[in-house]
This record gives C-alpha cells, structure tokens and sequence, in this order.
C-alpha cells in the first residue's frame, strides 16, 4: 500500500508590538499547498482568544506575551506557530497652565508634568502649535480655545490631555434702578 505524505502548510502571521488599550488584530497568512487548513485558532498563553483568519488580542495589560496560530488541515494534522509580542505602557499626558482665563492679549505659560513622555505635540484647537516641552503661547484674541498636550513614549504609545483657555473681554452689565 502506498502512503501518500503531504507537504505541510507554511504557517504565519502578522504581529506588532503594541500599546496599552490598543486595539490590535491579528492576521493568518499561512499557505498550505497540499493539504488545506479548515480550520484555526488563536490562542494567547492559554487561553483562545479567537477562531477565524483574524483575532482581537486584547492589550489592557503591558507586558510580554506569547501568541499561538493552531491550524487544522483537511488530513487530521494539527499545526502551530508561536510569536512573542510586547505591549507597552503608555505615557501619562499631565500639565498645568498659569491662567486658564484672561483679557486679550496674554500670555499662558504650560508647565509639563507629564511621566515617561519622550515627545511632546501641543495643540491649539485642532492645530499644532508647538513641540517644546514647556511652551508659552499668546491668546491674542476673543473666543474659547482647546488646548492639548499629547505626550509621546519612546514605544510611540500616545496620552493626550486638553484644558479650555477663554480669551474675553469683561462684560459690564450697570443697572440703574
């Protein structure tokens, strides 16, 4: 009798390291030639996490994890691959402004408070306005402005904290009675 032995499948997928509370799928790129995988599951240390040729891995917790791709083919063999990622924790976005309200034109100085931030991107509004540390800016005129700090790690995790500054003239209201 003739025993007919099948080339395996080449099994991969895609992974990233990622950051805390980020959303991060994972993709099978196997390919099997001979003998077709029917069907997979996804496994992180224990636990499966999903089936499918796609699978949420949860990132609430930093720190280093083992994924594992299970594979079943049309034959009865079973497979697996295994690969290591890390997620990172994220920086805290803190800062403190001298004044939040003033009477145009006046200068608030930001002070950075913010832990295990590499980078820093300051917006105001929707603009970015600076990338120093602790920057000073100028509200020259009227309204209601959104001020936000996003801190960068050296992972490229992101924290962003906003505060509103209102720029105003005072309004005298005299009644005589």
């Amino acid at each position: 009798k003739m025993i007919r032995v099948l080339a395996q499948p080449v099994l991969s997928f895609d992974t990233f390291d990622a950051c805390e509370n980020e959303e991060m799928t994972l993709t099978d790129l196997s390919t099997s030639f001979e003998d077709a995988i029917i069907s997979r599951s996804w496994r992180l240390g224990n636990e499966v996490i999903g089936t499918g040729t796609k699978a949420l891995l949860p990132t609430s917790n930093p720190g280093e994890y083992t994924v594992t791709l299970d594979v079943h083919t049309t034959s009865g063999c079973n497979y697996s691959q295994e690969k290591s990622i890390t997620v990172f924790p994220p920086p805290v976005s803190n800062f403190m402004a001298s004044i939040d309200f003033g009477i145009p034109p006046f200068v608030v100085s930001f002070d950075n408070i913010s832990e295990n931030g590499q980078t820093f991107h300051w917006f105001i509004d929707d603009s970015l306005a600076s990338t120093s540390e602790n920057p000073n800016f100028n509200f020259g005129m009227e309204g209601s402005f959104d001020v936000s700090l996003v801190a960068i790690s050296e992972n490229d995790c992101k924290d962003t904290l906003s505060i509103e500054v209102i720029s105003a003239q005072p309004q005298i209201d005299l009644t005589i009675d």
